[in-house]
């Protein structure tokens, strides 16, 4: 009997079939171990068995296949976010760029609104000077003839 499913067991792993570990996969496993023991299987149940196989890896290919393609829906979203982002970080940037120079702007206006209001303040002051009347003392100041002295 040995010698039997020995043989059975080289017919099933000539074609390069790897053996099924326990725990690799739920429908080839279900299929190998809802079948007979080796001994007692035959032409038909190995089809059968290899049919199931097909079957749940027809199955395992279009799961694949569905996850490639959300996986490409996924990398195309990342790309789209990734673009946003380098766009983003430019606008930034640029008005960074932009604030830097408003600031210089601001600061060179401030140094000019200073000189302004130094210059308004003295010619406030001189105007000032030349309107002065003191009590007491006439405003015009006309030569009398020395001889009312």
């Amino acid at each position: 009997m040995k010698g039997k499913t020995d043989a059975k067991q080289a017919k099933l792993s000539f074609k390069g079939e790897k053996r099924i570990c326990h725990g690799e996969s739920e429908g080839i496993h279900g299929a190998i171990s809802n079948s007979p023991p080796e001994e007692d299987l035959d032409e038909l149940d190995l089809k059968e068995i290899l049919l199931n196989v097909k079957t749940s890896l027809k199955t395992i290919d279009g799961k694949l296949d569905l996850l490639t393609a959300r996986l490409d829906q996924v990398k195309q979203c990342v790309d789209m976010h990734e673009s946003r982002l380098d766009n983003l970080e430019t606008r930034i940037s640029d008005i960074d760029d932009q604030q830097t120079e408003s600031k210089e702007q601001l600061l060179k206006m401030d140094r000019i609104l200073d000189i302004i209001n130094a210059k308004n303040e003295d010619l406030e002051a001189r105007s000032r000077r030349s309107i002065l009347s003191i009590a007491g003392v006439p405003e015009s100041t006309a030569i009398s003839k020395m001889d009312d002295c």
